[in-house]
C-alpha cells in the first residue's frame, strides 16, 4: 500500500495556529513511515518550511485563516482543481473542510479536535455555535473522522448522527523537548531574568478562554495565600475573550504582585517553564485533548486538573482530578499536592510513565493505517 497517493490540506501549518504543532509532527513521521514522494502537501501560497521539500507540494488558493479557519468551508472551487491530481485519500486537518468537498473524487479523511461549541457554548462566541452547525452538513458525509480522544468521539457521534467506527481516535503525540531538565538552579535563573517569575510557582499554560476556567484558579490561589503559601501563579499564554474576569479577580484579591501574566513566551521556554513549577494547574470546564496537560506530564511536573472525562482518560492515576465548578475543592486538591512532598514524587514517577503513552510515530502509524483501511478496495497508482 506504499503506492498511496496521500494528500493533506496543510494551510494551519503555514500559520501560528495551534494545529501546526500536529501538521509538524505528523507529517515528520508520516514520511518515515511512507513513501515521501506519495506524500502531497497541499496549501494556498509558497512557504519555507523544510517539509515541503521533503514531500510533493500542491500551492492551490486557498480561503483558510488562523483567526477565521472556518472561512475554507467556502473554498468552493479548490476540490474541483484537486481532481486533477487523482489522490487516493486527502486529510483536511482542521474541522471546516469546504462545503464542495466530495467533488475530489478521493476518499476523505477530516481531523475534529472540539465541539466546544455544541457542548459548551455558554463559552464560545455567537459566530463559532452557528459555523459549526454549518461544518456539521460537511463533516457528517466524510469518510473518517479523526479525533484525540474518546471523550471527544461519543460528542461527535452524538452531534453528527453518524456510526461509531466512522470517528478514530488517535490521540497526538508529545514533542521531544519535553522532558526533565539537568541545572535546574540555572533554568529558575533563567526564568526570573527573562520573565520575572521568582520560584515557587504555580503554572497555568494555555489561551486565556472562558472555557479555562480562570477565575476559579484565582480564587483557590487567593485562599492558599491566606494559608500562607508562599508560591507565585503564573499564567503563560495569549490573552483573549473575557480575560478581564481574571484581571478584576486579582485586582479584587490584591494579588497583583503575587501573579505573573507572560503572555506568549518562546516555544523552547515551555519545557524550563513546566520543570520549575511546584504544581501545573489545569482546571477547565472542556478540553478535547489537553496538549499542555500531557507536556506538564512529560517534564515529571505534578499535575491537578478537573475530573471531566477527557482529563480523566488522558491523564489517568498520574494527575489529581477535581470539579472544576468548584475553587474550594480546587483549593484543597492544591495544598495537599504542594505540601505531601511523598504524593508529589508518587505524581512525578506517573506522570512520567503515562506521558510515554502519547508518541508521535504512534500517532502517524495509526494515522496511515486509517489512510489503508479505507483505500482498501481501491485501486492506487
Amino acid at each position: 500500500m506504499n503506492k498511496l497517493k496521500i494528500g493533506i490540506i496543510t494551510d494551519p501549518l503555514d500559520t501560528k495556529s495551534s494545529v501546526r504543532v500536529y501538521l509538524a509532527n505528523l507529517i515528520k513521521n508520516l514520511f518515515t513511515l511512507h513513501d515521501p514522494n506519495q506524500i502531497h502537501l497541499i496549501h494556498a501560497r509558497k512557504s519555507e518550511n523544510p517539509l515541503y521539500k521533503q514531500g510533493k507540494e500542491i500551492i492551490l488558493p486557498g480561503l483558510y485563516q488562523e483567526n477565521i479557519p472556518s472561512a475554507s468551508l467556502a473554498d468552493i472551487f479548490r476540490p474541483l482543481l484537486l481532481r486533477r491530481y487523482k489522490l487516493d485519500v486527502i486529510h483536511y486537518t482542521h474541522s471546516n473542510p469546504p462545503l464542495t468537498f466530495f467533488t475530489t473524487g478521493s476518499k476523505n479523511v477530516c481531523l475534529i479536535t472540539t465541539l466546544g461549541a455544541v457542548t459548551h457554548p455558554q463559552y464560545y462566541p455567537l459566530p463559532s455555535r452557528y459555523i459549526v452547525r454549518l461544518a456539521k452538513l460537511v463533516n457528517k458525509r466524510m469518510d473518517i473522522i479523526i479525533t484525540e480522544s474518546e471523550a471527544e468521539k461519543k460528542e461527535i457521534v452524538k452531534f453528527l448522527g453518524v456510526p461509531e467506527e466512522k470517528v478514530k481516535v488517535i490521540p497526538s503525540g508529545i514533542d521531544e523537548i519535553y522532558m526533565p531538565l539537568p541545572k535546574l538552579n540555572d533554568i529558575k535563573n533563567e526564568l526570573l531574568t527573562k520573565y520575572k517569575i521568582k520560584t515557587p510557582y504555580i503554572l497555568h499554560v494555555g489561551a486565556y478562554r472562558p472555557v479555562k476556567n480562570g477565575p476559579a484558579l484565582v480564587r483557590a490561589f487567593a485562599q492558599l495565600k491566606k494559608r500562607g503559601m508562599e508560591h507565585k501563579l503564573v499564567f503563560v499564554g495569549k490573552p483573549a475573550r473575557k480575560f478581564d474576569e481574571v484581571l478584576k479577580l486579582i485586582k479584587e484579591f490584591a494579588l497583583e504582585d503575587e501573579v505573573v501574566i507572560t503572555g506568549f513566551t518562546r516555544y523552547e521556554d515551555l519545557p524550563k517553564l513546566y520543570n520549575a513549577a511546584d504544581l501545573f494547574v489545569l482546571p477547565s470546564f472542556k478540553e478535547s485533548f489537553p496538549h499542555v496537560l500531557v507536556e506538564a506530564l512529560a517534564c515529571g511536573c505534578p499535575v491537578v486538573t478537573s475530573n471531566i472525562d477527557c482529563m480523566v482518560e488522558i491523564a489517568g492515576d498520574a494527575a489529581v482530578a477535581v470539579d472544576p465548578h468548584n475553587s474550594d475543592n480546587l483549593t484543597e486538591a492544591m495544598y495537599h499536592v504542594l505540601t505531601d512532598g511523598g504524593l508529589r514524587q508518587n505524581l512525578k514517577k506517573k506522570a512520567l510513565a503515562r506521558a510515554g503513552l502519547y508518541l508521535w510515530e504512534r500517532c502517524a502509524r495509526e494515522t496511515v493505517k486509517v489512510y489503508e483501511e479505507l483505500c482498501k478496495e481501491k485501486p492506487t497508482g
